[in-house]
């Protein structure tokens, strides 16, 4: 029996989270359907003020382009969501109010002061989130 079944994975489209969304596609292969989240969260307005129109429907065939074809997508169903608001705060949220089993998630691995400047996301989903999260810090 499989403890994870509806799995939400933060996309930020950077290389770390390309290679997140890889490794996860080899953690949970198996024989047990499951749900995969792929949310992006925009960052209002600074990422919004170069589109003309309204951008969702651009911005979910860019999500779904980077994820791409995730591995094994007969056996479990992928899902694809755009959120707006603070990444960390947003994703927190969503995965409390759907009951997700897990948030896998990159983490850039930043220390000193590019961590004190920038912050980390990864950080406050795992200090704040509902359900376990698996930070994936890669090469």
């Amino acid at each position: 029996m499989r403890l994870f079944r509806k799995i939400l994975i933060p996309v930020d489209f950077s290389d770390y989270c390309k290679r997140a969304i890889a490794e996860c596609a080899t953690l949970f292969a198996g024989d047990e359907p499951m749900d995969f989240y792929f949310v992006h969260v925009w960052r209002l307005p600074a990422e919004y003020v170069d589109w003309a129109d309204d951008p969702g429907p651009e911005m979910l065939e860019k999500l779904r382009s980077f994820v791409g074809e995730f591995p094994h997508a007969g056996q479990h169903t992928t899902h694809f969501v755009l959120l707006t608001g603070h990444p960390a705060t947003a994703l927190c949220k969503l995965a409390k109010e759907h009951e997700f089993d897990l948030i896998a998630l990159a983490t850039h691995g930043r220390t000193g002061l590019a961590h004190l400047l920038i912050g980390s996301t990864a950080e406050q989903i795992v200090r704040h989130a509902a359900c376990p999260v698996l930070t994936l810090r890669l090469p």
